[in-house]
């Protein structure tokens, strides 16, 4: 399902998150390291700042201390006013004798700093203390340049992961992000229904995004091969449905055309059969007649057949519903398939259930369906055998017809052949009888066509078995096309 275009304008592309993500990752652990690092190259210049005015203190100590002892000023004031010269930072000195009396003191003019560090030891020698040196010096120039100098390593390193940061995620954006938005436009070409074109991925994509791109390429010539077999099978089922079009036309045009002049065929040759108008003389020509009358009447009967089957491929087949009483059809039935029985060594057995209703069909249909069964039933079954006709009833089903036979049998593996027009199965005994194989597969429409349902069941050397049912009510047609 597609997403809203709202939902879609807030979406990400996946480069756009990866570049906020790296960017947040990278000023985040720059910041954290820089912190770090600043918090910690301040305390170690602190920290070597405070060594080193301890050692210079030290130094000033054992400078001073023979002059200290002799007490000698014009050098005490030489060596602290050398010592005030060179080191800037140097705010006051406080030098005095073991009296207590001051040797020498000092005081930079400026204001006093806020930072001050203040050192007082006094001067000894050999365990006799001689003197007391106090000093203070400004560290506010030393930290500020230590701040300094901590910020640009804090900057330096900063920048240094920010930059690793980004050429991460170059890497990224040049070996997955690529070719994962190639693939994804590939995708959304076949989702398109457009052939997407195979431009191939770097050679440095990783192996699972090779895989994935070829598994796409084979996705797409398998889509475009089932794009252009369904557009195959669209155009044959095209020219197979006009194909059948035409042909049911042409089978009801030609069928119409023939069983006119063959119902004047078979007309005349029943007049002469029975010598309507007097005797024809020579007893071969009325033979010939009897003759010509019965392939006229079974080449109708297949005209007939045709012209149905065409009807019901076209949807043109219309039943005339009708109450029908199947007790009072069937024994007609039976009575027109009497002598063909007879003339075969067949005995036909009727079982009718009591009392059974009428049904809502069409009797013409009905008795074709029954004629149908019973001279195939009577044709496939050897000399001494038995056809059976049964009617029962069912209160959902309706009528239960089921018409068996003791005959030759179809094989399993052909039962479905025999349903379908034109579908025989050749045996030995099947060729002495004319048939075209429109009997079954019209006998199953017709059941259809009435909201039933038809099956069959045989076994070889055994016999057949055919049971369908005509439901108690009124049945809306099927469709023609799902007749046959």
């Amino acid at each position: 399902m597609a997403a809203p275009s709202g939902a879609r304008s807030r979406r990400w592309r996946l480069g756009s998150q990866i570049v906020l993500g790296f960017l947040a990752i990278a000023l985040t652990v720059a910041g954290v390291t820089g912190s770090i690092v600043w918090i910690a190259e301040r305390a170690y210049l602190i920290d070597h700042l405070q060594l080193e005015r301890e050692r210079a203190f030290s130094l000033l100590q054992t400078s001073l201390l023979d002059d200290v002892i002799s007490e000698d000023i014009p050098r005490i004031e030489l060596t602290l006013r050398q010592f005030v010269a060179r080191d800037p930072s140097a705010f006051s000195i406080d030098l005095a004798n073991e009296a207590g009396v001051t040797l020498f003191r000092f005081r930079r003019p400026a204001r006093r700093p806020a930072t001050l560090v203040s050192f007082y030891e006094p001067i000894t020698h050999s365990g006799e203390r001689f003197g007391t040196l106090a000093m203070d010096w400004d560290n506010s120039e030393a930290e500020r340049q230590i701040l300094v100098r901590a910020s640009t390593i804090a900057l330096a390193v900063g920048a240094t992961c920010a930059a690793l940061g980004l050429l991460f995620f170059l890497l990224v954006q040049t070996l997955v992000i690529r070719p994962i938005d190639a693939i994804a436009a590939r995708l959304a070409a076949i989702q398109r229904g457009a052939a997407p074109r195979d431009e191939g991925l770097p050679a440095t994509s990783a192996v699972e995004l090779q895989r994935l791109n070829e598994s796409l390429n084979a996705l797409g010539e398998f889509l475009a091969l089932k794009d252009r077999r369904e557009n195959e099978l669209r155009q044959a089922r095209d020219l197979a449905d006009q194909a059948s079009r035409v042909k049911s036309e042409f089978l009801a045009n030609v069928s119409h055309e023939l069983r006119t002049p063959l119902n004047a065929i078979n007309g005349f040759s029943e007049v002469m059969r029975l010598e309507m108008y007097g005797p024809i003389g020579n007893r071969r020509y009325r033979s010939y007649a009897e003759d010509i009358n019965e392939s006229g009447l079974h080449l109708l009967a297949v005209i007939n057949d045709i012209l149905d089957v065409a009807k019901v491929e076209a949807g043109k087949l219309e039943l005339h519903l009708e109450p029908v009483d199947l007790g009072d059809l069937a024994a007609l039935c039976v009575d027109t398939m009497g002598e063909m029985a007879e003339g075969a060594g067949l005995k036909i057995e009727v079982s009718l259930a009591d009392g059974l209703p009428r049904v809502w069909a069409d009797g013409l249909r009905v008795r074709q369906i029954l004629l149908n069964l019973l001279s195939n039933a009577i044709k496939f079954t050897p000399r001494g055998g038995t056809v059976r006709l049964s009617i029962t009833w069912h209160a959902t089903l309706g009528a239960i017809v089921t018409i068996s036979d003791t005959g030759i049998g179809i094989p399993q593996h052909k039962l479905a052949i025999v349903l379908e027009p034109f579908g025989q199965v050749e045996s030995m005994l099947s060729r002495r009888y004319r048939g075209t194989g429109l009997g079954l597969p019209l006998v199953k429409a017709f059941v259809e066509l009435h909201g039933g349902s038809l099956s069959l069941t045989s076994e070889v050397g055994t016999g057949t078995e055919v049971r369908f049912n005509l439901p108690p009510g009124a049945a809306p047609q099927v469709q023609a096309a799902t007749a046959l």
